[in-house]
């Protein structure tokens, strides 16, 4: 792609990505920041590279490499997450190698020794499947830890919607790889 077609395209994607009317941890746009971002047709593809946040509703996502992927009208179908993925949305908190997450069904994917915590509870397996509308996580060859506690406070979000994306994600390191 030539450098004055993608400086055209970059204003219609960036359009494109706050106009999607499907469900990514709720409505609205989805905010993203990285250092440097590529677009590509056939496949028509945006990626992002180093320091990516990305936030939609209360579901806030980091990672390294950011590739959306869209149909030929460029209607987003799918969206993966590599290297050093971080999440998180209420009290949960996710980690791992890549994540995917598919419009059509709501669900992010987490493969790569996905691990997720709940409030003080740790659970980890081959891989991680989050609903991110219904709330609901099936986990494939589980293991972990319940930890039984007593009604938590209201969690605060790291990056409130309305609010500026940080330069840097601000979800810990993953405390168990």
């Amino acid at each position: 792609m030539t450098p004055h077609l993608r400086a055209w395209l970059a204003p219609l994607l960036l359009l494109q990505l706050g106009a999607t009317t499907d469900k990514l941890a709720g409505d609205g746009p989805l905010d993203f920041r990285c250092d440097r971002m590529d677009i590509e047709t056939k496949p028509n593809r945006a990626i992002c590279h180093d320091n990516v946040v990305v936030r939609r509703g209360e579901l806030l996502v980091c990672c390294r490499t950011f590739e959306g992927f869209a149909d030929e009208e460029w209607q987003w179908q799918r969206f993966i997450c590599h290297d050093d993925v971080r999440a998180q949305r209420a009290d949960e908190s996710m980690w791992s190698e890549r994540a995917e997450f598919l419009l059509a069904s709501s669900d992010l994917i987490l493969t790569g020794k996905p691990h997720v915590q709940r409030g003080k509870s740790m659970f980890e397996g081959r891989k991680v499947v989050v609903n991110v509308e219904s709330d609901r996580a099936n986990i494939s060859q589980p293991r972990g830890v319940f930890v039984s506690q007593e009604k938590l406070a209201p969690p605060v979000p790291l990056v409130p919607e309305g609010k500026a994306l940080p330069s840097k994600c601000p979800i810990p390191a993953d405390p168990v790889h």
